[in-house]
């Protein structure tokens, strides 16, 4: 599990709770099988539920937490996107997860290749 290889790579995260946000399907959410990656950018994470995710079967939602400091593994510096400010967190010790905004299905469309550039 990627979860207890993280928790063996770095050192406990000592500092407070964090309110977070993540983009999610809508088949996740039910599930509740969210991913580690989780964000300090309500922002941000509007843009992962409006994007990919909300392509999925059902569509997509907005998700917010206010995560333990136990939940919390890393506090990423730097990440793949700007301003993205990335929070790895273990799913298994979050409390309350509320959906904020809830997206309908859409098909995904890919950026034409003369738009990709």
């Amino acid at each position: 599990m990627i979860i207890g290889a993280l928790r063996a790579l770095y050192p406990p995260f000592r500092g407070r709770g964090l309110r977070l946000y993540r983009g999610e399907s809508v088949g996740n959410r039910r599930r509740r099988t969210y991913g580690y990656s989780w964000t300090l950018s309500r922002e941000v994470a509007e843009c992962f539920a409006t994007g990919l995710h909300q392509a999925a079967e059902g569509g997509s939602v907005l998700l917010e937490t206010d995560a333990p400091s136990a939940a919390i593994i890393r506090v990423v510096r730097g990440g793949l996107h700007t301003g993205e400010r990335e929070v790895w967190v273990d799913r298994r010790y979050l409390g309350q997860v509320r959906v904020l905004k809830r997206y309908p299905q859409r098909p995904w469309r890919s950026a034409a290749p003369d738009e990709a550039a």
